[in-house]
């Protein structure tokens, strides 16, 4: 039986008296769209700071290809393959399109200091490099046209193309997507759903996401992960999940009478 490329055991979070993530369990197979979903203050981000690194766990384990990573700090994770974006976006905003990417793939740089300050050696190749790739992103992002703008002056919902071509820079193996489709209109969020599957094809990523927006979770998701104040309540496909009477009493509550 494959490894799962991410595997998460136990993994529980408490600040102070409150426990925020409760004996959180997941195993996402490589290549799969997972999505995980709940109502608000159910501790979808949590679980996805503790996997990126941004806060610890209080118990628990994160294995990522094969490697424990629980607790690391968010560099290393995302050196080692995990990349993510944010419920709010947080570009470069006063850097072009091009430079907000190219900004990113630059941490992949291996020339040393002498070699960056001379321009010799190393450095003019792989800055070459990482300029072709950065235009690359664009280009498989719909961004292209875009490339020359300051990010700032962006519409919205391309400034959230950004963002995950960002992500993207970095090479992930696992992409995390944190309220990827949130401020998009309907044809917006159809058309990231197309986007991501298609990143997922190109690159053979493995994709995690958090949305409210049901219908795109729906479309895009292979299974879906349910927390509600904390704790695993459902695990299924789209159509068992909706079918969920644990789910349905999450989302919508139930009458007293």
């Amino acid at each position: 039986m494959t490894e799962p490329l991410l595997k998460i055991t136990g993994l529980t979070k408490q600040f102070g008296g409150l426990t925020a993530v409760d004996d959180f369990h997941l195993s996402i197979p490589k290549g799969a769209i997972y999505g995980l979903i709940g109502p608000n203050g159910a501790g979808k981000t949590t679980v996805f700071n503790m996997v990126t690194g941004i806060i610890p766990p209080t118990s628990g384990t994160i294995v990522f290809d094969g490697k424990d990573i629980t607790g690391q700090q968010p560099h290393l994770i995302a050196r080692k393959g995990i990349a993510r974006t944010f419920q709010n976006i947080k570009l470069f905003e006063s850097l072009t399109v091009f430079k907000n990417v190219l900004t990113v793939a630059q941490a992949q740089m291996t020339y040393n200091l002498l070699e960056s300050t001379l321009h010799i050696g190393r450095y003019r190749k792989q800055e070459k490099e990482m300029e072709a790739f950065s235009h690359s992103i664009l280009e498989q992002m719909g961004l292209a046209p875009y490339a020359d703008m300051i990010s700032s002056n962006l519409a919205y919902g391309l400034q959230r193309r950004v963002e995950i071509a960002r992500a993207m820079a970095l090479k992930p193996k696992l992409l995390i997507l944190d309220e990827p489709a949130a401020g998009m209109n309907e044809d917006e969020s159809l058309a990231l759903v197309e986007l991501i599957v298609s990143l997922r094809d190109q690159f053979d990523l493995t994709v995690l996401v958090i949305d409210h927006h049901m219908d795109m979770i729906m479309r895009l998701c292979e299974k879906i992960t349910v927390l509600n104040f904390g704790k695993y309540i459902a695990f299924g496909t789209p159509e068992e999940i909706q079918a969920n009477d644990h789910v349905i009493e999450a989302y919508l509550g139930v009458d007293d009478e």
